[in-house]
């Protein structure tokens, strides 16, 4: 299983959801940009599962990183990758907010996404799972840049379902409507 954004709490409970259920992997791959706080997960994973994690460092924001997972394969991918942004009326303004959040959120997890996609197109089998959000619905005042990144990622993922689904590989977008989680 390979999971973007593992120290999502919503990733980290779909987690313990499916191996609770009793499904098996060989490793779970747990992408973070935050080891030191991912690896509490990964041993709660190991310990109560007597489930192997490996910790993949993953900072959109920061690096190249297909070099980082050329052998990785799965036939479920969870994302959870999101950034919110700061809120104020001066985040508006600032172009390195506005940057980070359309980033996070569309322009620098896309490659990522098509890249794991390429790779269940070539094994004709595999489940995508995507977190966008009810933000990218329509523009509201109070986080209008979020929601278009993640209008953007809406869109992306409908034409990837549609482009995916004669080559058997499965592609959900969830679309919570606001959580309290961190």
């Amino acid at each position: 299983m390979i999971v973007l954004g593992s120290n999502s709490e919503i990733a980290q409970a779909f987690v313990e959801k499916v191996l609770e259920a009793g499904e098996k992997y060989q490793t779970v791959f747990l992408f973070t940009s935050n080891r030191e706080t991912t690896q509490k997960f990964a041993q709660h994973i190991d310990v109560k599962f007597f489930q192997q994690t490996e910790i993949i460092e993953l900072d959109l924001m920061k690096e190249s990183y297909y070099n980082k997972f050329d052998d990785i394969t799965s036939d479920l991918l969870f994302c959870a990758t999101g950034y919110l942004g700061e809120g104020t009326d001066e985040a508006l303004y600032n172009n390195k907010n506005t940057e980070k959040v359309i980033d996070i959120n569309f322009a620098k997890l896309v490659p990522v996404l098509n890249f794991f996609a390429a790779k269940m197109e070539r094994q004709r089998s595999g489940t995508m799972i995507v977190l966008s959000s009810v933000a990218g619905d329509r523009g509201r005042q109070s986080n209008f840049i979020y929601g278009s990144a993640k209008a953007g990622l809406t869109a992306y993922l409908s034409g990837l379902r549609n482009y995916m689904f004669s080559r058997k590989v499965h592609v959900l977008t969830v679309k919570p409507g606001f959580m309290d989680t961190k």
